[in-house]
């Protein structure tokens, strides 16, 4: 068949309209009259094709737009009139497609919109009035693409929102009247050095992934998203050196994961996140810094993850996750990391029945033993000073300032006239979790000390490592 004469009085299609393997079809006159189709309008593997002139006065497609595999085919001029797509819209495997010119009145596509795997098509020119999509967006294969800033009108993705394998593609702009979408994955587009595009964007409901694009360096870009209802996931982005972008992230309801980032050495830029539902960081090679997620205090009942990141010899920076949100921890195969023994991990592998796995880490981190004892030697206080003054031959004072206290319950004041043997003289209560700068008095009114006219006594906050010290009270 080589065109479509002969129904040219066509006005409405109410079922299927498929328009399938013509190899000698180069356009479609014949179809000037017909205005609307209900479920779909199929075009499909017709290989002379090169656009859609003939359907001119087309205006409403109730169902799914189809044009699929057309490898003449070079635009979609011809569908000019058409203004609204109400089910999916698929644009994919035409190959020598350049220009979308012809969906330039569409303003909604009520169900998905793939766009995918037109090998030649460059730009996003033609979909100027795209205002709403009803599913998911998928933009993928396009390697010759490089922009996408026709797609400016566009403020509405109920699904999720896919951009991968655009190798041309640098940046996202174009796409800077989303607020919302419901899952944001950004995945192998070589090209792709930032975020620059998505500056509206606050929400995700739904999860992220920003996967294997090579040359991705920050988030810049991605400064006003707060929120993600799912999780984040972080994967193989080969030149990502730190978070810079993400700074008004607060709360990930998934897992937060950043796995095999090779030129990570930092989270730096990440924040204020004060809850994700789990954290995994692995296979970070060049890992040192974790301090950036120091506001981090819930991960909502998940598991802790920290696993083969090669540089790492401390965790600080998660000394603020609440232990009661951690349902399991790992810690392994770091052997530069010795030193595990933060508060909150000491509270969690205080209680047995909570599961741990501890190996392969440096020795002080080498087991869970080994934490736990090395547990033993920390305090929940900060101490500024400590201080005693001789008020009279009877009388002594003892002072001690704090700059922080965690849960402390209190100190027990110890004597002793040899620095070996010890007997309490009394307790002064802490003050739990107070402000900083805590001030701490104690008055001996009768000194334990040899009845000589020189004495020296040795005093101590039990457990201070830095006592006992001796002060002379003659």
């Amino acid at each position: 068949m080589t065109n479509l004469s002969g129904i040219g009085n066509l006005s409405n299609i109410a079922r299927f309209a498929r328009i399938n393997f013509n190899n000698a079809l180069f356009n479609l006159s014949g179809l000037g009259s017909l205005a609307t189709i209900g479920p779909l309008l199929e075009i499909q593997s017709n290989s002379s094709l090169s656009n859609l002139s003939g359907l001119n006065s087309l205006t409403s497609i109730s169902g799914v737009l189809r044009v699929y595999n057309n490898p003449a085919l070079i635009s979609l001029s011809g569908l000019d009139a058409l203004n609204t797509v109400g089910g999916n819209a698929e644009i994919t495997y035409n190959y020598d497609l350049t220009s979308l010119a012809g969906l330039n009145g569409v303003a909604s596509i009520g169900g998905a919109f793939l766009l995918e795997n037109n090998i030649t098509l460059a730009n996003l020119a033609g979909l100027g009035s795209l205002v709403s999509i009803g599913g998911n967006f998928s933009i993928v294969g396009n390697t010759a693409l490089s922009s996408v800033a026709g797609l400016a009108a566009l403020s509405n993705v109920a699904g999720t929102l896919t951009i991968s394998g655009n190798n041309g593609l640098v940046n996202l702009t174009g796409l800077g009247n989303l607020s919302t979408v419901n899952g944001l994955n950004i995945n192998y587009n070589q090209g792709l050095l930032d975020f620059n595009g998505l500056s509206s964007l606050t929400t995700v409901n739904g999860s992220v992934q920003i996967l294997g694009n090579d040359n991705l360096v920050n988030f810049t870009g991605l400064g006003t998203l707060a929120t993600v209802t799912g999780g984040i996931d972080i994967y193989a982005n080969a030149s990502l050196t730190n978070c810079t972008g993400l700074s008004s992230l607060n709360s990930v309801g998934g897992v937060l994961r950043f796995y095999s980032n090779i030129s990570l050495s930092s989270l730096n830029g990440i924040g204020p996140v004060t809850s994700v539902g789990g954290l995994t960081l692995q296979l970070n090679s060049i890992l040192t810094d974790l301090s950036a997620l120091s506001t981090l205090t819930s991960i909502g009942g998940g598991i802790l993850n920290i696993i083969s990141n090669n540089a790492l010899s401390d965790i600080s920076g998660l000394e603020n996750i609440n232990s009661a949100t951690i349902s399991n921890l790992f810690i392994t195969n770091q052997p530069l990391l010795s030193i595990c023994e933060i508060p909150n991990i000491c509270d969690y592998l205080d209680n047995s029945a909570n599961p741990a796995t501890i190996y392969g880490n440096a020795i002080g981190c080498a087991s869970r033993a080994e934490v736990e004892t090395a547990c033993l030697l920390i305090l929940p206080i900060e101490l500024l000073d400590f201080k005693a003054k001789k008020i009279s031959n009877h009388i002594s004072k003892l002072s001690w300032n704090t700059a922080s206290e965690s849960n402390n319950r209190g100190f027990e004041v110890q004597h002793s006239k040899d620095g070996t043997d010890w007997q309490p003289l009394g307790f002064v209560p802490g003050h739990g979790t107070p402000p900083p700068l805590s001030t701490m008095i104690f008055t001996i009114k009768t000194p334990p000390l040899a009845q000589t006219t020189t004495a020296c006594g040795k005093w101590t906050l039990m457990g201070i490592p830095v006592f006992p010290k001796s002060f002379r009270l003659s």
